[in-house]
């Protein structure tokens, strides 16, 4: 499952970078940028960063894995498994792995949200010739940080509080391949959906607290605010539908990824398993059901 986790990577790499890009008007230039992106060295660097998110995606897959669901019988049960030392880890890197993924689609996305930071003139007398160039806070790309770590924050919430770690074993056993396609539209409908009201939440949250890491940043790393783009903790900031867009197909872009990977755990580590009462060949002695039901502990 993680093999085909880390293969299926390129691919939603290649989509995301299409969506991101699309321009309906020019289809032919559309796609050749696309493709052209794919290769270049920043985007190669980035599939490489986010396999190496995905593999630690699915070691707290393997390692928080259950085969009996968690039943919470109160909301203080619940609060106090969320504050356990063992999910609070889970959730810290989960978020550490949010913010990476955000940060390679900002830089996949290009434009506005590529770096941290951007040269900008400050005018410090009324006189225009007394401008300066200064590097300023890009405070896009930062939106899009805090909604990685955001988004992986509630995702390692909901992974605790919807018993995702559950293994359900199915009653009729199908191919992996059948299971993996019948699922995968679900999926993409549930994340561009709890997308939408993440980014959502995290907006809401961003136009009370956003000040917070804003002025921390430009604190700590001597930037300055560009006086010619509004603050994104105000309406008019909130209401930029090319950030909205891209906030919302960056979250996608995260929840289909891990999705895909926790659907290939769970499709995987529940595959069927064949046990002949009476071996045909005397190799298969071992793989008979007597042997299996005499064992201790029983392999599976």
């Amino acid at each position: 499952s993680i093999a085909w986790s880390v293969l299926l990577l390129p691919l939603c790499v290649a989509v995301f970078i299409s969506i991101t890009s699309i321009d309906l008007f020019h289809p032919i230039q559309w796609i050749t940028n696309s493709f052209n992106d794919l290769y270049t060295s920043y985007v190669i660097f980035c599939i490489l960063l986010l396999s190496v998110v995905i593999l630690v995606i699915n070691v707290f897959n393997v390692q928080f894995h259950a085969v009996v669901p968690s039943i919470h019988c109160s909301r203080l049960a619940l609060i106090s498994k969320i504050i356990h030392p063992q999910q609070v880890i889970h959730s810290i890197a989960h978020a550490v792995m949010g913010m990476l993924v955000a940060w390679c689609a900002a830089v996949m996305t290009k434009g506005k949200f590529l770096f941290l930071s951007m040269p900008c003139t400050a005018t410090t007398t009324e006189s225009a010739a007394d401008a300066t160039l200064h590097t300023c806070l890009n405070e896009y790309h930062l939106f899009l940080l805090l909604l990685g770590a955001f988004m992986g924050y509630s995702y390692s919430l909901r992974y605790l509080v919807n018993n995702l770690n559950y293994l359900p074993f199915p009653a009729i056993q199908q191919y992996k391949y059948l299971r993996f396609r019948r699922s995968l539209p679900l999926l993409a409908k549930h994340s561009c959906v709890e997308s939408f009201y993440m980014v959502r939440n995290f907006c809401a949250a961003y136009y009370f607290f956003g000040y917070i890491p804003r002025t921390w940043i430009m604190t700590t790393m001597n930037f300055r605010a560009d006086s010619n783009l509004p603050l994104l903790d105000t309406v008019a900031g909130l209401l930029d539908l090319s950030l909205l867009y891209h906030s919302w197909l960056c979250g996608l872009f995260l929840l289909m990824t891990w999705y895909i990977a926790w659907l290939l755990f769970r499709i995987f580590s529940t595959e069927a398993h064949h046990f002949p009462v009476q071996p045909t060949f005397a190799e298969e002695a071992d793989q008979c059901l007597p042997k299996i039901l005499n064992s201790n502990p029983p392999p599976l």
